[in-house]
């Protein structure tokens, strides 16, 4: 995630401005002076560069730009294998809940991992 250098030009405003009152806050008064220079440095790289988004320069090296062709495939292949986890595991539960159901007492459906009955209390393990 890119973060604008407006916003670390602002927070190094209100830390300096904030530990100007307060004299034990000097470190982080230097670190609001490190952010303030960081948002300006990438300020002026930017207007110089005309850069304004990253688009913008990942088409100024073609080289490095990513094919739309594969990013595609990648997101359907994962899309496919996602479907298939699912249906896996609604076919294990609908087996547990076929093959592996009792009956308490008391007429409630216990599964095999219960170790009591949620209705009654009864003791099953």
């Amino acid at each position: 995630m890119r973060i604008h250098e407006g916003v670390f030009i602002a927070l190094g405003l209100i830390v300096i401005i904030t530990t100007l009152f307060v004299e034990h806050l000097l470190f982080f008064r230097y670190i609001g002076g490190l952010m303030l220079l960081y948002g300006t440095f990438k300020l002026i790289f930017r207007i110089i560069t005309g850069h304004s988004s990253k688009k913008e320069v990942m088409q100024s090296f073609p080289g490095q730009q990513p094919n739309m062709q594969n990013v595609q495939q990648k997101q359907q292949k994962q899309n496919q294998s996602n479907t298939q986890k699912q249906q896996t595991t609604q076919q294990q539960s609908r087996y547990i809940s076929r093959k592996q159901i009792f009956k308490c007492n008391c007429g409630n459906d216990i599964f095999p991992q219960n170790h009591f009955c949620s209705n009654c209390g009864l003791k099953l393990k």
